[in-house]
């Protein structure tokens, strides 16, 4: 098989085309190499590609995440260890403690996090201008939740010099017998260490390289085994960590078209095609896509109950206010960000009745003792006997240990009653009394029927409802956003409903369904 390059558009099967691949060049598992852009994905290839070649643990050998395979390769020669931005903040803060004076707050360790991220991010971008203006840039766009201001992080910048420094402490601990790598890290010293390797696989099978960073795209240029590239130029939405179209359209590679998508049907398929030639007429690859899947329901409105499905939004901010709405109305939901700096998953119910949700879901003390850390203030709870943790609980936590032995047998709605009379839990229990199903609604809050994602965090991934927030120009498009990356972003958020999609504004890209 040559170098391929296979086109494959939402719904059309890629990740069991790229199976299908692995499966007839494999003749050895250590000279193949499937990679993804996410553990999720890699868990998935894993998994199919084992039922369909008989083989086990693949997931330990190359199918794996493009970092997995980095990590993978170079620990074949070097002792190395990979650590998140945290831990290399607090290794670095050792190290200024070590070798400089200066005035150290509360918020140190977060900051330095925060530069450690977005200088490798700026480094790897090869961006010319002012790394601090960059700073700025990025933590106001990301809209992160911060407990230090600009003004903090300008003082610990200039007092440890940190542009220049960071790159000194980056060198002295590769210097250590135990390489202490970054995720950012572990990519470019493969770049440079990539000839040690370059004839280490007889094939390399990638998926979702429209996602490549210019790192990466370095890296797999320089192996000498066939390559077979899977990917879609119009969901190239990470142009923030260097991801272009260009890479992937520009590859001199034998080309295959997927063009039947199972997602949705040929009338909505063929205007999300049309819509993408009328904003990117030059700059992208033209597909002739057919569907094969539901008839698309079309509603130009956001419903005021969403009962099951996925709500979409361009940007942290917008879903942070719409989160906000669900909770005062009672709508259990969890709420999936992302952003340059994070991503997270956040279930906003279960922190707002956390007090009584412990007391509901203790069918013992036993089970009862070991929750009860999440709402208590006691130094090592978590991790005494449980009968030390019991006997606290009788002595320093008295009255809630009387109300869980006064209410545990007791039916649902009961318990609920008596709840409304302890202090933690009156507010919690009161607002309860009002749902017409309590026993629906807990269960919704531990297994939500409606997320709220990010369009960046839910690529890849579809849904019956999908209900697009906030489509309005202004917030979708950005007013300050890349044109090319805002139309690619849209085509991602309008193709992942296989049934129904509901749009809340009048944004130009509404033409496009």
């Amino acid at each position: 098989m040559n170098n391929k390059i296979i086109f494959g558009p939402p719904g059309t099967g890629k990740t069991y085309r790229l199976i299908d691949i692995y499966s007839e060049v494999l003749d050895n598992v250590d000279n193949v190499a499937g990679l993804a852009f996410n553990k999720a994905v890699a868990d998935k290839i894993a998994i199919r590609a084992e039922q369909k070649t008989g083989e086990t643990d693949l997931r330990k050998k190359w199918i794996c995440t493009f970092h997995g395979f980095c990590r993978r390769l170079l620990s074949q020669e070097y002792a190395i260890k990979v650590l998140p931005p945290k831990e290399v903040a607090w290794e670095l803060l050792k190290f200024i403690r070590d070798t400089k004076k200066f005035t150290e707050t509360k918020n140190t360790k977060e900051i330095l996090r925060v530069l450690i991220s977005l200088y490798e991010m700026y480094e790897e971008l090869k961006l010319k201008k002012n790394f601090w203006l960059y700073f700025l840039g990025s933590i106001q766009n990301s809209n992160i939740e911060r407990k230090w201001n600009v003004n903090e992080a300008r003082k610990l910048y200039q007092n440890i010099d940190f542009f220049n420094y960071y790159p000194i402490f980056r060198d002295w601990r590769l210097l250590q017998e135990l390489k202490l790598l970054t995720f950012s890290e572990l990519q470019i010293f493969l770049s440079r260490n990539v000839e040690k390797f370059k004839d280490k696989f007889k094939y390399i099978l990638l998926d979702e390289a429209q996602d490549l960073s210019p790192t990466q795209w370095n890296i797999l240029k320089h192996f000498n085994g066939k390559k077979i590239i899977i990917g879609d130029d119009d969901q190239s939405i990470y142009s923030f960590r260097g991801a272009s179209p260009k890479f992937f359209l520009s590859l001199p590679y034998e080309k295959e078209f997927l063009q039947k998508t199972y997602r949705y049907d040929d009338k909505y398929a063929k205007r999300l095609e049309m819509g993408m030639r009328h904003f990117l007429s030059n700059n992208r690859q033209k597909k002739d896509i057919t569907g094969i899947g539901k008839n698309i329901k079309i509603y130009h409105y956001f419903p005021v109950n969403i009962q099951k499905g996925v709500v979409l939004a361009r940007t942290n901010s917008v879903l942070r206010k719409l989160s906000y709405f669900f909770v005062k109305r009672n709508m259990p939901h969890i709420l999936q960000e992302s952003s340059l700096l994070y991503s997270r998953t956040i279930n906003p119910f279960k922190k707002k009745f956390k007090h009584i949700l412990i007391f509901l879901n203790s069918d013992n003390i036993e089970t009862f003792a070991n929750q009860l850390p999440s709402i208590i203030k006691y130094k090592n709870f978590k991790v005494l006997p449980i009968e030390e943790k019991i006997a606290i609980i009788k002595s320093k936590y008295k009255s809630y240990y009387d109300l869980f032995n006064l209410i545990k047998d007791k039916p649902l709605e009961e318990k609920i009653k008596r709840l409304q009379y302890h202090e933690k839990t009156m507010k919690q229990a009161k607002e309860l009394v009002g749902i017409k199903n309590i026993k629906q609604f807990l269960e919704d809050i531990y297994e939500p029927k409606v997320t709220l994602s990010t369009i960046h965090r839910f690529k890849g991934r579809e849904d019956e409802n999908i209900y697009i927030y906030g489509f309005k120009d202004g917030l979708f498009p950005l007013k300050k956003g890349d044109w090319e990356e805002e139309v690619r972003i849209a085509y991602v958020a309008l193709s992942r409903t296989k049934g129904s999609i509901w749009l809340d504004g009048d944004s130009e890209f509404g033409c496009m369904v």
